[in-house]
């Protein structure tokens, strides 16, 4: 189990089909290896995962501590 993690976030504007939407890419520096998500509900969703959401949190953790 990794216990740092490390990401490059890109924001882009995708025109085509005629509507204007924000697209995210996260890309790990080390091995390249690129994620894309369609929305930020998919981004979200991808790093609880990488967290490891359903473990449970020390005490003394808080959103706002982020």
């Amino acid at each position: 189990m990794r216990l740092y993690r490390s990401y490059l976030l890109r924001l882009y504007r995708d025109t085509g089909g005629g509507e204007e939407r924000w697209r995210i890419v996260l890309e790990d520096p080390v091995s390249a290896e690129r994620h894309r998500f369609l929305c930020l509900r998919d981004l979200v969703a991808f790093l609880e995962g990488e967290m490891g959401a359903n473990a449970p949190a020390s005490p003394d953790s808080t959103e706002e501590g982020i």
